[in-house]
């Protein structure tokens, strides 16, 4: 990362940066809803695209990886590596 994009040093060594952090549209006073809605479905906002992509592997996880609940009502072996094997694949 080049700091010097991002801002600069003054004459004692503190770090001043070009833009300033703000907070999001949504928690602005007064309230305006067009740009809260650009912000949460933007392109990069708060849904996309990293939110929507964690959403994904939960929904595939759970429908696809996942074994129906039916097959917990018996204790086995079978049952607990399958559910091992998806968390170890996922981390």
């Amino acid at each position: 990362m080049k700091e010097k994009y991002f801002g600069e040093r003054d004459r004692k060594g503190h770090y001043i940066p070009k833009k300033r952090v703000s907070y999001p549209p949504i928690f602005i006073w007064p309230l305006a809803p067009i740009q809260a809605l650009k912000w949460i479905f933007s392109v990069p906002g708060y849904f996309l695209p990293w939110n929507l992509f964690y959403v994904g592997i939960g929904l595939v996880s759970w429908f696809i990886l996942s074994p129906p609940l039916e097959d917990y009502a018996e204790l086995g072996i079978t049952n607990f590596l399958l559910v091992f094997a998806k968390i170890a694949f996922l981390f």
